[in-house]
């Protein structure tokens, strides 16, 4: 089975099927195949099955309204002439939500919702031991996770903890988080761009050594998880594994430095945020407005 993922929420997903004999058998095997995800069938076509042509091959468009991962596994009934099989190692077909929203947090805790974006609580000032400095969602949106730059971890929604450089030597500040496709891990990035990987997460590279023009101040990773961005103060930005460079801020005038990077949900753009709220667009990433400075006085720290 084939088909492009990851995806957005509402867009529709072709899935490729085919199934060949196994030799020293030969032909075509004939008839459908039913298409599970998460172990529940869902229906192709007015039949229900991917009806296969006379190559034993087949396609099935759907829709998924709700982001998440869906594991897809097919199984073909058999024919005459073939004997039923399933498919070996499933597929995930991972589902973005659409962005149309942000969400920026202060260092003292304050979070401020812009567009469809969703709070899930922050931390109080009185479990701080040092400022937050960044924020990151989990894939489906549905929580995430506050860093402090002590690498404290502060976990909210469906977000889980799974290690921090909290309470470990640190040659530099910790500056930004970003999350795995799977959220079932993340990176911690220090000004320096030294970055410090936790549960499923793998490092792709950093700027520890290379002369930066200003500290490295966030990451965001591509949505696969084989690379991320990190970005200094200037705004310059820095494509590490498989992330693509869109365009940065460096060598360009700024009210105040910028402090955190946010990658579109398809890899294909990101934001720079200020601490001011000014909020710079790349690539395919849209601009809504301009986050009003918090009325609590704390500089905005991170957008996410």
């Amino acid at each position: 089975m084939f088909s492009s993922s990851p995806s957005l929420a509402g867009q529709s997903v072709t899935f490729d099927v085919t199934v060949l004999a196994k030799g020293p058998g030969a032909g075509f095997p004939t008839g459908g195949v039913t298409l599970y995800e998460n172990g529940t069938a869902f229906s192709c076509g007015p039949s229900g099955l991917v009806v296969l042509d006379g190559s034993g091959k087949g396609t099935c468009s759907t829709t998924y309204p709700l982001p998440g991962a869906y594991a897809i596994t097919a199984s073909y009934p058999g024919d005459p002439n073939f004997l039923a099989s399933t498919s070996g190692q499933s597929p995930t077909q991972t589902v973005n939500r659409d962005q149309t929203g942000y969400s920026v947090v202060a260092g003292n805790g304050a979070l401020f919702t812009y567009g469809d974006a969703t709070s899930f609580g922050t931390v109080a000032p009185s479990q701080l031991n040092k400022p937050l400095i960044g924020l990151v969602k989990t894939p489906d949106e549905q929580g995430y996770w506050e860093v402090a730059s002590d690498g404290g971890i502060f976990a909210f929604g469906d977000a889980h903890f799974y290690g921090s450089m909290g309470g470990q030597h640190l040659n530099r500040p910790v500056v930004g988080i970003a999350s795995t496709p799977s959220g079932n891990g993340y990176w911690e990035v220090a000004s320096d761009g030294g970055v410090f990987a936790f549960g499923d997460a793998a490092p792709h590279g950093n700027t520890v050594g290379i002369h930066l023009n200003s500290p490295i101040v966030g990451i965001a990773a591509t949505p696969d998880g084989t690379g991320y961005w990190l970005v200094g103060a200037d705004g310059g930005v820095f494509a590490e594994g498989s992330a693509t460079f869109y365009g940065s801020m460096a060598g360009k005038p700024l009210n105040r430095p910028v402090v955190g990077i946010l990658a579109t949900p398809n890899g294909k753009g990101y934001w720079l945020v200020g601490a001011d709220g000014g909020v710079f667009d790349f690539g395919g990433a849209g601009f809504f407005s301009d986050p009003a400075l918090p009325v609590s006085g704390a500089p905005i720290i991170g957008i996410g």
